[in-house]
Parts: structure tokens; C-alpha cells; sequence
């Protein structure tokens, strides 16, 4: 770490340390349970109750998403949230994936951990990825979407007490603090997700709400079950480095509420991601049938190994595969690609773990469609 001072904890295990398998119909799901290992009353968390229920709710309602048919996603909303939701605007999302559900000490509520492709211009793959946190209920035997607005959190002043907006302000300003800014993470792999608890100190006595002003592809902020008081010792950041690659600085707006009073802070967040294995394609604009299309495949480590497999859901013909991927070494693999078919991915399988992975995943940047 850059700042010997830094006291938050990392903590990687709270991600990917146990896997389970839900059986669903025909398709079976295999997903990351997180739990933070400070809680006290570990033995008292479990998994939200008929999780096959809520994983078959939250990948209808993702799909429907998708595919731009929020009618269709209403009916995974709580009822009494469907009016919040549809006067809501829809962010362009390509592609949704279930990453995990948070253990929790009351069965009817769940936190479902979301990674979401966002359609971009501002990206050169065309999207940017990041993590979200979706709140999910049961209720009447189903599990519902509640989409909670960080203003309702909080009771309204009454019409007959306005809220002072000035006073309020220069309360925030001045009895809110963020400990550590910036924070560095250091230097991780590619692939990773864990989180960062970010220290804080407020004396004010009016409960705020926190939430990320623009959403980024690296970073998302944890869900707040109880608004920040002055018990209040620090915020939670989700850090997940897929499809990132070398240095990062990222400023994060961060906007502190109460009522209808805003007041925005900056946090950055600096470190760099380390991928073992990268790749790169040509030619550059994707597949084109009836041309030789190659992926590059560089080691990036001081480790070998042989290669298993290489495969892009049958959507091309592999001519040829490299035999072992040589430290700091690049190698070509080689597609003839089959007409009206485009592959969204390659998926790269070693003999032998170079960082810890045998499994690589290269999803295809400017996809012709």
C-alpha cells in the first residue's frame, strides 16, 4: 500500500470461497456465496430461504431487462414499488450476470450481487462493467425486486417544519469526514472481487443516505441497511477488476442526503490490476467469414503451461492451438469462422494454474452483429 497508514481490510474471502449448485429445470447455475468473516454471530446467517425461487425471479427479471421489456421485468417488482420503478429511467444494459447472494440473518430478504455490461460510446469494447447490489423480498410465496430510493429511507420533515436546506448543508459539510482519501488497493489480478471498507467519521445528528453519483466499471458502493449516523464507522466499496487491465485512478462521486439536501464528496480509489494472461485479436473488427481469424495469447507471468483446450462454443473452426502458453510469451490460435455465426467468447483452459487459474475467459470486443 501506498499509504502505510491505511486501515481498512480487504476482504477477498468474503467473495468466492464457496460455490453451490442450483438445479433448475434444465440449466444448472453454479454461484459465489459471500459472507463477511467479522461478524460475530456468523453461526446465525444463512441463505435467503427458496434461493432456487429467487435465482429463477432475478434471472427473469435480469432477461427482461436485457431485452428492454421493463413490463415485462414489473412483474418481479413489489407491487407497491412499481410505480417508483417504472417512472424510473432504464440504463442500455447488454448483458446481466448473477454473481452471488450475501448469507443473512432474515430468510424473506436477500442481497443479490449483479455484474452488469453497460452499453457505452465512451469504452472502446463498446460496454463498461461494474457491480450492483439489488435488494429482493419475499412476500405472498415470491420473491420481489424492492427498489428502495435512498430519499425514502429517512421520514420527510413535516409541511409545518421545512427542512433549514442551508443549516442542514453546513452540517454535512462540516461534521462529515472520509478518513482516508485517496485509497489505493495496490496491485491486483485480473478477475478479482473483494471490498474495501472506507473509514469515516460523522458527528452530526441528522441520518444520512450515501449513494455513487456515476457508476463506474470497477467500483460500486455496498448497500447501506441503516443510514449513516454517528455510530456510523465506515462505508463499504465492491471492487471487481474484470476486463481491466494496468493502472487505474477513479474519482467517485459520492452524494450524501438528507431529505431533499445533497452534498457531493470525492473519493479516489487508485491501484493497478495485473492480468496473468491477456489477449488480443485480428483482424481488430472481429471474425469475418471466409477469412482466417487469429486470437493472441500472451503469459504475462514467469509460469508455463501446457494448454487443455480452446473454445468458442463450436461457433468457429479451430485450425490450430498453440501447445503451452511460455512465460512472457505470445502465441496464436487460429479460427476459420462459420458463416452468420459470431462467438461472444473464447475460453481458454491450461494444463496447469498460471496465478492460481486454469481457466481464462476472452470475451470478443467489437462483436459484428
Amino acid at each position: 500500500m501506498a499509504n502505510c497508514h491505511l486501515s481498512f481490510r480487504r476482504r477477498e474471502c468474503c467473495y468466492n470461497l464457496h460455490f453451490l449448485s442450483v438445479m433448475k429445470r434444465i440449466s444448472c447455475l453454479a454461484f459465489a456465496v459471500f459472507f463477511a468473516t467479522t461478524l460475530t454471530s456468523a453461526q446465525a446467517l444463512r441463505l435467503p430461504r427458496d434461493s432456487d425461487k429467487l435465482i429463477d425471479s432475478v434471472q427473469k427479471f435480469w432477461t427482461a431487462m436485457t431485452m428492454s421489456q421493463r413490463y415485462k421485468a414489473l412483474e418481479f417488482v413489489l407491487p407497491e414499488k412499481r410505480d417508483l420503478f417504472l417512472s424510473g429511467s432504464s440504463m442500455p444494459v447488454i448483458k446481466a450476470r448473477l454473481l452471488g447472494l450475501d448469507f443473512t440473518s432474515k430468510p424473506d430478504e436477500a442481497m443479490v450481487r449483479i455484474s452488469l455490461d453497460i452499453f457505452t460510446k465512451e469504452s472502446s469494447s463498446g460496454f463498461l462493467t461494474w457491480t450492483v447490489t439489488d435488494p429482493w423480498v419475499w412476500k405472498d410465496g415470491k420473491w420481489y425486486y424492492n427498489m428502495i430510493p435512498p430519499p425514502d429511507v429517512f421520514p420527510k420533515g413535516s409541511p409545518q417544519t421545512p427542512v433549514d436546506a442551508k443549516k442542514v448543508q453546513a452540517e454535512i459539510e462540516t461534521k462529515f469526514q472520509i478518513l482516508h482519501n485517496p485509497i489505493d488497493v495496490g496491485t491486483v489480478k485480473d478477475g478479482q472481487h473483494f471490498t474495501v471498507e472506507v473509514p469515516i467519521k460523522y458527528t452530526g445528528d441528522l441520518p444520512l443516505s450515501m449513494e455513487m453519483g456515476l457508476p463506474n466499471p470497477l467500483i460500486a458502493l455496498g448497500h447501506l441497511s441503516d443510514p449513516i449516523t454517528a455510530r456510523t464507522e465506515n462505508f463499504v466499496l465492491l471492487v471487481g477488476t474484470d476486463d481491466w487491465d494496468g493502472p487505474f485512478t477513479l474519482p467517485l462521486p459520492l452524494r450524501l442526503r438528507y431529505e431533499n439536501v445533497t452534498v457531493e464528496r470525492t473519493l479516489t480509489v487508485t491501484g493497478t490490476v495485473f492480468v496473468p494472461v491477456s489477449f488480443r485479436q485480428s483482424p481488430e473488427e472481429g471474425p469475418v467469414p471466409g477469412k482466417q481469424f487469429s486470437v493472441f495469447i500472451r503469459n504475462n507471468t514467469d509460469q508455463k503451461s501446457s494448454v487443455h483446450a480452446v473454445l468458442v462454443d463450436g461457433k468457429m473452426e479451430l485450425v490450430s492451438k498453440p501447445e503451452a502458453l511460455v512465460p512472457h510469451g505470445e502465441v496464436e490460435v487460429i479460427f476459420k469462422p462459420h458463416p452468420n455465426e459470431t462467438p461472444d467468447r473464447l475460453y481458454l483452459t491450461l494444463d496447469t494454474p498460471i496465478e492460481g487459474r486454469t481457466d481464462y475467459i476472452y470475451r470478443f470486443p467489437h462483436v459484428q452483429h
